[in-house]
């Protein structure tokens, strides 16, 4: 009877879903208003929350061999997930819910992140999972393989992926956006003072405003450059492609510039021009549309 027992508790402790080295825990410390919270999960899932409270608190689950660390004073809060041996092999999924207007630093291996009603700057790294950022006025945001998502009103955007889509939507203000196997979609909630785009292998598209004197450089190897702007924009544009088609809704037509190459270059203005806009892709194909 004990051996039916003990192989019956054993098959129910295995189970999907139950794993029998998995630890609950729920931790929280008392934490400033705009206080620094510094967020370190090797592997697994990072759910960062904005609240009201003057508090940090971590819940969640960790995994095989991982302990929680929640160190530090009110100014600064320190969350970490520690494992014995390989910290990779491990899987912890934590929620950590901070003051809204904290500064929040997430960094992983291999973890997807999320973060969500933080209006403080947030910084979140990892290197395979996907990154999500919502809320923040202030956002840097890079995966290796995984997608990166920022929405949200904010005014200064840094977003980097490698094997990844990398997609912005809702901001105003300076943007650097990157990605080499992905695309690179950008829609704006406001008018963009700054913006650089570049892409190897994906396509670039973006749809917004830019302010009287904007700079917006998008550059491609071999993905298609599509921009969407205001029909009334008064802007000075560059476009240059050595091998790739170009519909241009604003300006001329654009013809080769060389006898013996099939390079395109041309120069226009618009409005009587302001904003500057530089286009450049090597065989993507550019299309500029009137919204």
């Amino acid at each position: 009877m004990w051996r039916t027992i003990g192989v019956t508790a054993l098959a129910v402790a295995l189970l999907p879903g139950r794993p029998a080295s998995a630890e609950q825990v729920d931790e929280r410390r008392p934490a400033a208003s705009d206080g620094t919270v510094e967020i370190e999960n090797p592997a697994g899932s990072v759910r960062v929350v904005g609240w009201s409270k003057g508090e940090v608190a971590v819940s969640g689950t960790l995994g095989r061999r991982a302990s929680l660390s929640l160190t530090g004073g009110p100014r600064r809060t320190h969350v970490e997930v520690e494992v014995e041996g390989n910290p990779h092999a491990a899987r912890s999924d934590i929620e950590v819910r901070v003051p809204a207007g904290s500064r929040v630093s997430v960094e992983s291996f291999a973890a997807s992140i999320e973060v969500t009603d933080v209006t403080g700057a947030v910084t979140a790294e990892t290197v395979n999972g996907s990154v999500t950022v919502t809320g923040s006025t202030e956002v840097s945001a890079e995966s290796v393989n995984g997608a990166v998502e920022v929405s949200g009103p904010a005014t200064r955007v840094h977003a980097s992926a490698v094997n990844g889509a990398v997609t912005v939507r809702g901001g105003r203000g300076e943007l650097d956006a990157d990605t080499v196997n992905g695309e690179l979609r950008v829609t704006g909630g406001g008018a963009y003072d700054r913006a650089h785009l570049e892409s190897v292998s994906g396509a670039i598209r973006f749809e917004g405003d830019l302010s009287r004197h904007a700079v917006l450089e998008a550059q491609t190897v071999s993905g298609e450059l599509e921009l969407t702007l205001p029909a009334a924009l008064a802007a000075d544009f560059t476009i240059s492609t050595f091998s790739g088609g170009v519909n241009n809704e604003f300006g001329p037509a654009v013809s080769r510039t060389g006898r013996h190459s099939p390079e395109k270059d041309v120069s226009f203005s618009t409005g009587g021009g302001g904003a500057k806009v530089s286009l450049e892709t090597l065989s993507g194909a550019i299309t500029l549309r009137k919204r």
